[in-house]
């Protein structure tokens, strides 16, 4: 029976890829439950599989067998378009490579999630600036991404991450492309916003210094889940 409390349920997920008749299985009968709140870090070397079964959380990718479910609705019996409804309204994606677009200002990047479902009224023009501005950003919503260094661009990331007040956040090596200083930083603001919400974050990680400050950890090898632990700053 499924708890309340549980935002991600992935049961035996498996993933195979075919191309010119080689098969390639990225995934095997991989399970994970997360919790309303609850911060997971994924880790696992190049290869092993953490950044398949990410996509496949977030519905980016479809599993070739097993069943998930996003705050109790079992992904399987949706079309692509209802798929798309459950990205837009319930998950917010974070990725390594900011993945701003160019030609748009810090606002209306952040803002580009409501302009896509037609929501981008006056109030949320006002709550992604509000947005801007705590995560250390006013007076800079008009400054092109290029315009902007690598932790403020992070930063505009995660505020289109959470315009929509999403129940959970996909975050693919956030940090990976900040020094250590900015990607503490970056990572203590994402946490703190989190928190505030009561979101759920979930992220792969190649870094165990970064996974140190989620509540728990699976570590992946070869498409499966081989280990999995709280992490040592948090108590059991």
């Amino acid at each position: 029976m499924q708890s309340n409390n549980n935002v991600i349920i992935a049961e035996n997920i498996g993933k195979t890829y075919l191309s010119k008749k080689i098969q390639y299985t990225a995934l095997k009968d991989v399970s994970v439950t997360v919790q309303k709140g609850e911060f997971l870090a994924i880790l696992g070397a190049s290869g092993s599989g953490k950044t398949t079964l990410m996509n496949i959380l977030g519905t980016l990718d479809r599993q070739t067998k097993g069943k998930l479910r996003i705050d109790g609705v079992d992904t399987e019996t949706l079309n692509d378009n209802e798929l798309c409804l459950i990205r837009n309204k319930k998950i917010g994606f974070i990725f390594q490579s900011y993945n701003l677009v160019n030609y748009l200002s810090a606002l209306d990047n952040v803002l580009l999630p409501l302009m896509i479902s037609n929501m981008d009224t006056q109030e949320k023009i006002e709550e992604a600036k509000q947005l801007l501005s705590e995560l250390g950003l006013s007076g800079k919503y008009q400054k092109k991404p290029l315009e902007l260094s690598g932790g403020e661009q992070q930063r505009v990331a995660i505020a289109r991450a959470l315009i929509n007040s999403p129940s959970i956040i996909l975050a693919d090596e956030p940090t990976g492309n900040l020094d250590s200083k900015t990607a503490d930083t970056v990572l203590n603001i994402l946490m703190r916003m989190a928190k505030k919400s009561n979101i759920t974050i979930v992220m792969v990680t190649h870094d165990p210094e970064i996974a140190k400050s989620a509540d728990r950890e699976i570590h992946m090898k070869d498409g499966v889940v081989y280990k999995e632990l709280r992490s040592y700053n948090k108590k059991t």
